[in-house]
Parts: structure tokens; C-alpha cells; sequence
């Protein structure tokens, strides 16, 4: 596996070795199913020969799967504790920044934007959002930003959230177009070494951070890279949420401390 990875990294361009190599293996099988081979020597022979092939096995690598309003309880924090406490603080006419890395195709940042409107709603200070949404693969970038779904896609969206945020053409449901403008999609290397946050949203800063599961395909020292950063990029008392597997990878890190005992919420604790 070590001459794939090898090759690859120099062909692409990318360090492979950040991911956890678990994860290296099992893709590296998906690939091999996929073109009915049964050996690592005869999958890089087929590296070697198609160019495509190094494409399709990388792409893979950044999964793009994503739920509307997925893992409860950290949503239930998020409505009942984390948004109401970033209200507070806020003054009038303020802005309340937040970035969704790995955001796949936008179904976490358009999940926060719909419990952060109403939420606002009740609220007289004018508060505004500014979402930065970030992925490495193009294509559900593009995906976010029509902001365009199925019936299925939205199985965890209640019935007044659907009437409430979308238009249904035909069999599918379109996000409303006046609100998706809080959010800006942006493609960025969450290991990119030299800053600390997408330059599209020119400073860091954030009142809260989306990073869930994604840490769980890195390799420990990647995983302290990323967390690393975005404790730069968070505010004072700023928030980070995780996926409910990476919990205790990010109590490990430190400078952070989880909000409830359940829920993969924790609150910026020192710089």
C-alpha cells in the first residue's frame, strides 16, 4: 500500500499520509472492487496506466456525505444553549459568524441558518449571519450553492421548516433564495498551513465552528493541525462542534471544554 500512496501523493501533489490509514486501506479496496482487481500490485499497475483512476481514488477520499440537522442532541444544544448565548453577547446590528468546514453539500449550513433565523426572529437587535461554508471537492460546492434538494434529503427537516424555507418544483425542494445569500460557499484546504480560515471570509473570528466528522480520517497529527487551527480562527467563548465520534480526540487537544456531558458541543476555553 505504502508504493500507492507513494505514487499517488507525488501525482497529485498531496500528502496522503495525513489520513488515517485505516481509512487509506478501505478506499484503496472500494477502488480495487470497483475495477475487479484482487491485488495492490495490479491496482498500481492501473494507477500507473490511468490518469482518470488517481482523479476518482482522491476525489474519494474527501467524503461528501452529509444530513440535514444530523446527530440530535448536539442540535438540541445548539437551539437551547450555544445560539441563544452568541445572541446575547451580540450589540446591536452585530454580526454572528460561523463556518461549516467540510460542508460536503450544504445540508449543515443550511441547517444552522434555518434554527439561527428563527431563533433571530424573536430577537429586536438586528442581528445579522455570516456563514462561511468550505469543502475540497467542487462538485458539492456547486451543490450548496443552488441549494436544491429531494424529498429524501430532507427526511430530518420538520414539516414547518420545509413550508418555512423552501419551495417545492416538482419533485424537488429549493432553498429560499433571499436567505441562502448569508452563506458563502468556498472551496479551502483545511491543511493548508499557511492560514487559519478561508481568505473569502478575510478573518477568523467565528462565533462558532462546524468541523464534524472529519477529524476521524486523519492521521493524530493532522487531527492537531485542524483542531489547532481552528482554535485560532474561534472568537473568545467562541463554540466548536465535532461529530459525536471525535469527542474525545478534541477533550484530548485541550483549550476547549465540552458544554453538556452528551452532545459534541465544546466552548473555546483560553487562546
Amino acid at each position: 500500500m505504502e508504493r500507492i500512496i507513494a505514487y499517488i501523493s507525488l501525482r497529485y501533489g498531496k500528502d496522503l499520509s495525513v489520513f488515517n490509514t485505516e481509512f487509506l486501506s478501505q478506499s484503496i479496496n472500494v477502488r480495487m472492487e470497483v475495477n475487479h482487481i484482487n491485488s495492490l500490485e495490479a491496482y498500481y499497475e492501473l494507477l500507473l496506466r490511468h490518469e482518470q483512476e488517481i482523479f476518482i481514488f482522491m476525489t474519494s477520499l474527501f467524503v461528501g456525505y452529509s444530513e440535514f440537522f444530523r446527530e440530535a442532541s448536539s442540535w438540541h444544544l445548539l437551539e437551547k444553549h450555544v445560539v441563544p448565548d452568541i445572541i446575547s453577547r451580540k450589540k446591536q446590528g452585530q454580526v454572528i459568524r460561523v463556518w461549516s468546514v467540510g460542508c460536503a453539500d450544504g445540508k449543515e449550513p443550511y441547517s444552522f441558518l434555518m434554527l439561527a433565523d428563527e431563533l433571530l426572529k424573536d430577537d429586536n437587535k438586528n442581528i445579522r449571519l455570516q456563514i462561511f461554508a468550505s469543502d475540497m471537492v467542487e462538485e458539492g460546492l456547486e451543490k450548496g450553492r443552488k441549494g436544491i434538494y429531494t424529498k429524501h434529503d430532507l427526511r430530518h427537516v420538520t414539516m414547518q421548516r420545509v413550508e418555512n424555507y423552501f419551495s417545492k418544483q416538482e419533485d424537488y425542494y429549493f432553498f429560499n433564495e433571499i436567505l441562502k445569500k448569508q452563506i458563502t460557499f468556498v472551496r479551502y484546504d483545511i491543511l493548508d498551513e499557511l492560514t487559519f480560515n478561508p481568505p473569502e471570509s478575510i478573518y477568523g473570528s467565528f462565533d462558532l465552528i462546524f468541523c464534524r466528522n472529519l477529524l476521524i480520517y486523519y492521521n493524530q497529527e493532522a487531527q492537531r493541525l485542524i483542531l489547532n487551527k481552528l482554535l485560532k480562527a474561534l472568537a473568545p467563548k467562541g463554540y466548536v462542534v465535532t461529530g459525536e465520534a471525535e469527542m474525545l480526540t478534541v477533550e484530548n487537544i485541550g483549550k476547549v471544554d465540552p458544554i453538556m456531558v452528551t452532545g459534541a458541543v465544546f466552548r473555546k476555553t483560553r487562546h
